[in-house]
């Protein structure tokens, strides 16, 4: 019987189409690894020459352009589908929200552990996955649940969100 040992290098090419697109990095590599072995940074016509670098470009207003309309599309079902009270925003209410104090709000169980991070999850991932850097990241979820606290509803802020 003939004994087959694989070697890190024979997983590493074994998974390389995995880690050219997943923007993961294999353990114990990295990208001045990569520069010592002469790999160079791919462009987009070539083929993936050093899988664990990360040659996806920046792409910050589509992302700010995917929070938006995540934050768009529950308020617009809200407002025009349902005709919910607390989606009749106006820079008054906008206003008022900044300027008034924060309060617990009343929504039920589902919303507040299924609902909010939900969204939560499309502000982070619109970020993550138009290859922003990891601090902004972390910003944006924080930020649109802010915006929306204020601005998204008629309901004064809640902490919990």
């Amino acid at each position: 019987m003939r004994r087959v040992v694989l070697r890190s290098s024979h997983w590493l090419r074994a998974g390389r189409a995995f880690f050219r697109h997943s923007g993961s990095s294999p353990a114990g590599l990295s990208i001045a690894r990569c520069r010592r072995r002469g790999a160079r940074r791919p462009s987009r016509s070539d083929s993936v020459l050093c899988f664990d670098c990360d040659p996806r470009q920046k792409h910050f207003w589509t992302a700010s352009a995917q929070l938006v309309g995540a934050m768009l599309v529950p308020w617009s079902y809200n407002k025009f589908v349902r005709g919910s009270d607390f989606a009749d925003v106006n820079p008054g209410t906008w206003w008022d929200n900044i300027t008034g104090e924060w309060v617990w709000d009343d929504n039920t169980f589902t919303t507040n552990q299924f609902a909010h991070p939900y969204h939560g999850s499309l502000y982070f991932n619109a970020f993550r996955t138009n290859a922003t850097a990891s601090g902004s990241r972390r910003s944006p979820p924080g930020q649109a649940a802010f915006l929306w606290e204020c601005c998204g509803e008629t309901n004064p802020p809640a902490p919990t969100t």
